[in-house]
C-alpha cells in the first residue's frame, strides 16, 4: 500500500529534494480519484512511493475586472487575483528495489529526459543518448528505442539498461517504460492539474516526454538570450472559458529549442554565462512557509536550478527569467534616473512613441453587468526613451487611431504608475492623438 501522509514536512527547510520527482497541484474534490490511480501504477513497484497530500491552500490565479456603464473615472480594467483552493501532491521515493530511476533516454526522439534532477549531472560522461549498448545484457542495438539510466545509493554503480531488459533486472522494472508520460497525461488531461509555476482548471492539449527533455543550465541561458533577441517579454498562454485559445512563451521556448538550427546559433559564452551566474548567486533565496511545508520561491528555483546545472524544457521559465533579470539589473540603477529625466510623471499625461510588441488577450468578469468579457494587454517599447509601456484595452480596435505604419503608433496617454522594480510605465484612462 502507498503510504500516503498530510503531516507537516519537518525537514523541508534543508531539504535539497534529493530523490523527489514530481510536486503537482489538484482541486480537492480529486484527491481520491489521485491516490486510486496512482495505486494502480506504482501496485506491481517492489518499493512503494510515499505520495503526499498537503491540507487544502489557496493558490492564486489572475482576474482582469472590465467596469463599464458607471462614471467615467470608474470605467476601465482592475486587475486581481482569483484565491482558489487546492491541494499540493508530492510524489517521491521512486524507485524499484535499491534502484533509483535517474533518467530516461528516447533514441528516436533524440531526448534525455530528467526524472532526478540532482543525480542528473553525476550521470557517468559515457551514457546517453551515444551509449546503445545495454549494461544488463551486454548488446548493442543501432535501432534502440528507449533505455533507463539508473543508480543504485547501496552499490554506488551506474547502469544504462534497455528497456526490454529493464524487467530482467528488476522486478517490475518494465514499469518504468513511459512513467514519466503517463504520469504527466493522468495528472493534466485526467484531473486537470497543473505545476506550481501556474494555476489553471480547464483542457490541456496531450503531455510528450520532450517537456521533460534534459538541458545543461549554460545552453539553456545561450537558447533564452537567443530568443529573447525578438521576444525579450514573457507571454502568458490564453484562455476561454477555462480553455487554451492560444500558446505562450512556454510552448513557443519548446519550439523554438526544439529546433536544430537555434541550437547551432545559440553558442556558448562562457564570460556571459559567469555573468549571470554571479546575478543569481547575488539572488536571495529561501523558503515561503504556506501552512504545511516551506516552499522554495522563484529565486530559490532558479539557484537550485543553477546548483544543479541542469534544468528540463518544460522549466525553460527558469532560464529566462534568470536572463532577464541579469540584463534588467544593468539598468535598474538608471531606470529612475531616464524616467525623471524624460519628465515622466505619475498622474501626468505624456506623448508616446511607440513599438506594439506583444497582446495578452485575457478573460475577464465584468462588474456591473456579469458575464465574461476580454479585454487586451499590451506591451510596448518606447521608441524615444527605450522603456517598456504597459496598457490594458478593451479590443484591439482601440489601437487604430493611432497607428503610424506597422506596428508603431503614436498617442497620448496618462502615467497610472511606474513601476521601479518591473522597469514598467503602466498606462490608465483613455488614450488621446498626439498634439
Amino acid at each position: 500500500m502507498i503510504q500516503v501522509s498530510q503531516e507537516l514536512c519537518i525537514f523541508a527547510v534543508s531539504n535539497k529534494q534529493t530523490n523527489r520527482y514530481m510536486e503537482f497541484y489538484i482541486t480537492p474534490d480529486k484527491q481520491n480519484e489521485c491516490l486510486t490511480k496512482i495505486e494502480k501504477m506504482f501496485k506491481h513497484f517492489s518499493s512503494k512511493p510515499e505520495v503526499t497530500f498537503s491540507p487544502v491552500q489557496k493558490v492564486t490565479k489572475r482576474i482582469v475586472t472590465m467596469m463599464t456603464g458607471g462614471a467615467a473615472e470608474e470605467n476601465g480594467c482592475s486587475t486581481s487575483k482569483q484565491i482558489l483552493d487546492a491541494v499540493k501532491v508530492t510524489i517521491e521515493g521512486i524507485q524499484t528495489g535499491e534502484w533509483i530511476l535517474v533518467a530516461t533516454v528516447y533514441y528516436q526522439d533524440g531526448i534525455v529526459t530528467v526524472v532526478d534532477s540532482t543525480r542528473f549531472k553525476q550521470i557517468p560522461e559515457q551514457y546517453g543518448l551515444s551509449y546503445t549498448k545495454c549494461d544488463y545484457c551486454g548488446s548493442t542495438h543501432r535501432n534502440r528505442k528507449e533505455s533507463h539510466i539508473m543508480y543504485s545509493p547501496v552499490q554506488d554503480k551506474w547502469m544504462q539498461v534497455g528497456s526490454a531488459c529493464i524487467e530482467k533486472m528488476i522486478p517490475g522494472g518494465k514499469y518504468l517504460n513511459n512513467l514519466m508520460l503517463k504520469l504527466d497525461e493522468f495528472i493534466k488531461i485526467s484531473l486537470g492539474g497543473c505545476d506550481d509555476f501556474m494555476w489553471i482548471s480547464g483542457s490541456w492539449a496531450p503531455a510528450d516526454h520532450y517537456w521533460q527533455s534534459a538541458l545543461d543550465i549554460e545552453d539553456a541561458i545561450a537558447l533564452v538570450k537567443l530568443y529573447r533577441e525578438d521576444h525579450p517579454q514573457w507571454k502568458k498562454s490564453e484562455y476561454e472559458y477555462g480553455r487554451k485559445v492560444a500558446d505562450g512563451t512556454a510552448t513557443f521556448l519548446k519550439e523554438f529549442v526544439g529546433c536544430e538550427g537555434n541550437r547551432a546559433m545559440a553558442k556558448r559564452d562562457p564570460e556571459y554565462f559567469a555573468k549571470v551566474k554571479a546575478y543569481v548567486d547575488s539572488l536571495v533565496g529561501g523558503y515561503d512557509f504556506n501552512g504545511w511545508e516551506n516552499e522554495p520561491t522563484m529565486n530559490q528555483k532558479i539557484k537550485d536550478a543553477f546548483e544543479n546545472g541542469v534544468i528540463t524544457v518544460g522549466e525553460l521559465f527558469l532560464a529566462f527569467f534568470a536572463q532577464k533579470g541579469y540584463e534588467d539589473s544593468l539598468v535598474a540603477a538608471d531606470f529612475s534616473k531616464i524616467v525623471e529625466g524624460f519628465g515622466i510623471v505619475k498622474g501626468v499625461k505624456k506623448t508616446f512613441n511607440v513599438q506594439l510588441l506583444n497582446v495578452d488577450k485575457l478573460e475577464v468578469d465584468d462588474f456591473y453587468y456579469g458575464g465574461t468579457k476580454y479585454v487586451y494587454d499590451c506591451t510596448f517599447k518606447d521608441l524615444d526613451t527605450g522603456l517598456f509601456l504597459k496598457k490594458e484595452i478593451s479590443h484591439t480596435g482601440v489601437l487604430d487611431p493611432y497607428c503610424v505604419e506597422n506596428d508603431i503608433y503614436k498617442f497620448t496617454g496618462t502615467v497610472k504608475y511606474i513601476a521601479y522594480k518591473a522597469q514598467r510605465i503602466v498606462l490608465g484612462g483613455r488614450l488621446s492623438k498626439a498634439k
